[in-house]
């Protein structure tokens, strides 16, 4: 799980094997392993646990919303950060609390920016649109 050039497919696998072993679901799993990961230095491997967490529906997502923020407020690597803006965005169908909690600094307004061509819903991102041109020109 910590190969940073792992397949989707074997990380998959690998996450539902664990989760069992560990009687727990796959989400709170994947959360758990991204934590660790950016606790640990070695936000190079999250790319693929982040795939993982992108396929997540918006449904489940919102029952771990709390560990998201966490996510994009306390996050040590810019990487967890930004993962944690997405998957905030995606759990609550808009970006709004994002963008509210995230105007509370450019660091986090950057994260923010930078997470937003990851959110693989086109509808999604597009509606992001008015909020992220405010922005273009100059961070408030």
């Amino acid at each position: 799980m910590s190969r940073p050039n792992a397949s989707a497919k074997g990380l998959r696998e690998s996450l539902t094997g664990l989760a069992e072993m560990r009687k727990t679901s796959s989400l709170p799993m994947l959360l758990t392993l991204i934590e660790e990961r950016d606790a640990n230095g070695q936000a190079d491997s999250l790319n693929g646990l982040g795939q993982l967490l992108a396929e997540q529906p918006a449904a489940e997502l919102k029952k771990v919303r709390e560990r998201i923020e966490d996510l994009s407020a306390k996050g040590k690597a810019a990487q967890t950060r930004q993962l944690g803006y997405a998957t905030w965005i995606v759990a609550d169908g808009s970006g709004d609390a994002a963008f509210l909690s995230a105007s509370k600094s450019k660091e986090s307004l950057r994260d923010l920016l930078a997470a937003v061509p990851s959110i693989t819903d086109a509808k999604l991102r597009g509606g992001l649109y008015d909020a992220v041109r405010s922005l273009m020109f100059e961070l408030p």
